[in-house]
């Protein structure tokens, strides 16, 4: 059996395709569909590498269960 790669942003990227409108993360008074997920992790992992972050670097999360963390993790792939 092939063991199948993919990314944590290509199955975000598949999601966003297939099932644009529906709700994806439902967060406090935030939610956000699947098509709206990649601009936020594209956004976040743009300022991750304007800050100077390279590939390759560790970045520590404190954070409770939430959107931005889920988010932070998808940007963190890219």
């Amino acid at each position: 059996m092939a063991i199948r790669e993919h990314t944590i942003y290509d199955c975000i990227m598949r999601n966003a395709l297939n099932l644009s409108g529906e709700t994806a993360l439902v967060s406090g008074d935030l939610r956000l569909t699947f098509s709206e997920i990649p601009i936020h992790v594209n956004c976040l992992a743009r300022g991750l590498l304007n800050t100077g972050f390279e590939k390759g670097d560790r970045i520590a999360v404190l954070l409770n269960n939430c959107a931005e963390y889920a988010l932070l993790l998808a940007a963190c792939t890219r």
